[in-house]
């Protein structure tokens, strides 16, 4: 039971890292919330699954011993074996403690959830009631929130009968009623309750409440295309509170994250590449804690690793590992077929070619043992930003005060700098229309001067930018289209 309990941890600890690193920043909320529902089940029946996978080693130069559950010293269970005898009563007291600690905080926490459902069915039951929209709405006299429970909205009956709930509010906790989250919440309360000693379920827990949010939040902009106005409602929502603990609600501490996310835009192949890439890990999680390993003689090959990813940039270093096992570091050599590659302190730099391949053949004592395929790209062109932004509003006093128009290389593998060479600033208003050109990426008092001029709704653009990057190649970035507000 001890293996088990320890093996589920691990492997919903390790689910959890999957999402935190893969997923909760992206925008596929409805492939998220299947995968957390999924990770929590699936973390507690893979510790039961028992297979057998097998290494086929043929040459090993010295022999091969594992260590850990597989194979212990003679001594070292010789020893174990003794104490456990000599305090095998001290052992028993000390697990009957434990299993009444577990019995208690169990009981407790059940009895916690009985008196929320007791809670919510008695404000259910005693509050009126109004059908809208296929739900039904509670009215009662808490001064919260909106919130709603599986077919329920709880709403102020003052506030619903002096018509200031927002018809985007109704329209979000009707996405919680109609994707049917009370049963995703319910789901894991009921898991925590028998599982409390897993601290990875509280982190479950908050990513799936906040995956309901962002899913939410996605069916009001499609209804209401003002996505603005509803950010801001989004925050004076979050400052009331909410008083039913299963229920579906705003959260002040949620809504940045919700605002940012609204914000965000995941391109179609983005999104497939990663719920692939999930898919596989996961795999690879369920071999990690369902199996055992056998080890055999294995003949030994060279082991070529990007640090990155399996592409070289062209003009710069790319840095890769290249080890043989077995073999010392001075006795390895490498080449490539379209470039340079060169050994240093920390492994191996690589100056690809122009060609979009290139293959690096590692020997051992001049003999190839391995080779591997890199393929080739230019760095990214980055994106110029202006006070932190590329589009959209800006204030004119931030705008005057801000005194450099900068790059930016989003999402890139390395932090990789470019050098703004010049670039023009292009305004119009009563007078006419203004074109003024900068060396380097100082804003010029001329350009402070024409931006001072402009009233707010009109536009100010930054064009002919243009950077060099650390390839040495010269850019051109698109423009910056910014509103006066």
């Amino acid at each position: 039971m001890t293996t088990y309990i320890i093996k589920t941890i691990l492997c919903s600890g390790t689910l959890y890292l999957i999402y935190y690193l893969l997923l909760e920043k992206e925008k596929i909320h409805r492939f998220n919330r299947f995968y957390l529902v999924f990770s929590l089940i699936f973390s507690f029946i893979v510790p039961l699954i028992h297979s057998k996978t097998f290494i086929v080693e043929r040459i090993i130069p010295k022999p091969l011993y594992m260590t850990g559950n597989t194979f212990q010293s003679s001594a070292f269970q010789s020893s174990g074996f003794q104490q456990t005898i000599s305090s095998g009563n001290d052992y028993l007291t000390f697990t009957n403690f434990l299993l009444v600690v577990y019995i208690s905080v169990t009981a407790f926490l059940f009895c916690r959830f009985i008196i929320n459902i007791f809670t919510i069915y008695f404000k259910i039951r005693n509050n009126e009631k109004v059908p809208y929209k296929g739900a039904q709405l509670v009215l009662t006299d808490a001064n919260n929130d909106p919130h709603s429970f599986l077919n329920y909205i709880f709403i102020n009956n003052l506030d619903f009968e002096r018509g200031v709930i927002e018809n985007e509010i109704f329209s979000h906790e009707l996405a919680h009623i109609k994707q049917k989250h009370s049963l995703d919440i319910l789901f894991i309360e009921l898991i925590t309750i028998f599982a409390w000693v897993n601290p990875f379920l509280y982190l479950f827990r908050n990513a799936i409440q906040l995956n309901h949010e962002f899913l939410a939040d996605d069916y009001v902009v499609e209804t209401y295309p003002n996505k603005h106005d509803y950010q801001l409602l989004l925050v004076d929502q979050a400052r009331k509170p909410c008083m039913l603990v299963l229920s579906s609600s705003f959260n002040y501490l949620q809504t940045k994250k919700r605002i940012v996310m609204m914000s965000k835009r995941t391109s179609l192949r983005m999104a497939i590449l990663k719920e692939i890439a999930v898919i596989l890990v996961v795999i690879a999680t369920a071999l990690l804690f369902s199996s055992k390993t056998v080890a055999q003689e294995i003949e030994k090959d060279a082991v070529v690793a990007p640090v990155k990813m399996n592409i070289l940039y062209r003009g710069m270093a790319n840095p890769i590992e290249i080890s043989v096992p077995g073999i010392t570091s001075d006795k390895v050599t490498a080449s490539i077929s379209n470039g340079t590659i060169k050994k240093v302190t920390n492994g191996w730099e690589v100056m690809p070619g122009d060609q979009s391949e290139t293959i690096v053949t590692v020997l051992v004592n001049n003999k190839k043992v391995s080779e591997e395929i890199f393929r080739v790209k230019n760095v990214p062109n980055p994106v110029a930003i202006f006070a932190g932004k590329n589009e959209g509003n800006i204030s004119k006093d931030i705008a005057i005060k801000t005194e450099t128009l900068d790059v930016e290389l989003k999402d890139f593998v390395w932090d990789l700098t470019f050098t703004v060479k010049s670039f023009t600033l292009f305004c119009s208003n009563e007078k006419g229309e203004y074109e003024e050109t900068a060396k380097g990426n100082k804003i010029t008092d001329k350009m402070k001067s024409l931006i001072a001029d402009i009233k707010v709704g009109q536009n100010i653009v930054f064009k002919d930018i243009q950077a060099i990057g650390p390839d040495g190649r010269q850019r051109n970035l698109s423009p910056i289209v910014l509103t006066i507000r």
